[in-house]
This record gives C-alpha cells, structure tokens and sequence, in this order.
C-alpha cells in the first residue's frame, strides 16, 4: 500500500511524522497503466483504473450500497471488473458494515472442514461461484446475522493455532 500511495499521492506530515493521502478516484482513473504498474501491482493495474473510473462515474455508489442489503451491494460491488466473490464479501464486511459477509477463500475453505466438515458438507477445496452462494447461505443460516465476526475469529484462531506456518 505504501507503494502505491507513494506513487500516486504527496505526502503530508502530521506530529513529526510523513504520511501519503490516499488519491482521489480521479487520480487514479487517469493514471496509465503504466503508472499503476509501478506501485507493485502487476495484472490489477487495469482493474484497479476501471474500477477507479466506476467510483468516478457513480456507477459505484458507497452510500447507496452501505444503505441497501447484503445481496443488493454484492451485485453492485460484482460489476467491478477483477471483483469476485472473495473481495466482494472481503469489502462489504470490511468497509460498508455488512456483518453477514464471509469471505471464502481456500484457507476458510480448509477452517470450515476441519472444524465444521459435516455441518457443511465440503469436500473440496475450491469451490465454483454457484457453491459460493449455497455455502454463504449455510454459514450465515449456522452463524447468524454476525458471520463475518465468526470469519474473522476463525481465521485468527487457525493463524495463531499454526504460527502462521499455512500462509
């Protein structure tokens, strides 16, 4: 992050200390691919500029999302070129307050069947976009309104359990 922060935006000093603003969507929307690529970010540069440019152009709306269900917001975030299930669930439980999200990636995938295999009935460890849904669906049915807390304590508990030896 401080790469591309300090590529893209001046820094500002705050109590001694320096600091890069985050750029506008603007900024980041003109910017060359090029430009993008030199903050570290490889093949994503070209996402993150359109993305940059649906923040620009309203066709992303935070309010809008921050004040509509989980479902609605996840459509609107899933038009988002290089945006899948994962980063989805990952920004609206992480920045727009929808607590039902759980991000599932393959480390989840490996926590929930070790811990809740039967509960769940994984027997995989990848899953399609349709199974995506269907275990969404099961884990907030298990864990309620507040899965993403769950998410959140069970990926800690694994991390800590493993000395972060899995990642």
């Amino acid at each position: 992050m401080k790469i591309f922060l300090s590529n893209l935006e001046k820094k500002v000093e705050f109590d001694d200390k320096e600091f890069y603003l985050f750029p506008e969507p603007k900024k980041i929307a003109d910017a060359s691919i090029q430009e993008i690529q030199n903050c570290g970010v490889g093949y994503r540069a070209k996402f993150i500029i359109d993305a940059a440019k649906m923040v620009e152009s309203e066709q992303i709306d935070f309010e809008y999302m921050k004040k509509s269900n989980y479902q609605d917001a996840k459509k609107v975030i899933l038009t988002t070129p290089g945006i899948g299930n994962k980063v989805a669930d990952c920004i609206l439980l992480f920045s727009l307050d929808k607590l039902e999200a759980f991000p599932l990636d393959r480390w989840m995938i490996r926590i929930l069947g070790k811990y809740y295999l039967e509960k769940f009935e994984l027997r995989t460890k990848s899953i399609t976009e349709k199974q995506y849904d269907i275990l969404h669906e099961k884990i907030v049915n298990y864990f309620g309104p507040y899965a993403g807390y769950a998410q959140q304590f069970l990926f800690k508990m694994e991390r800590e359990n493993y000395q972060k030896k899995w990642l």
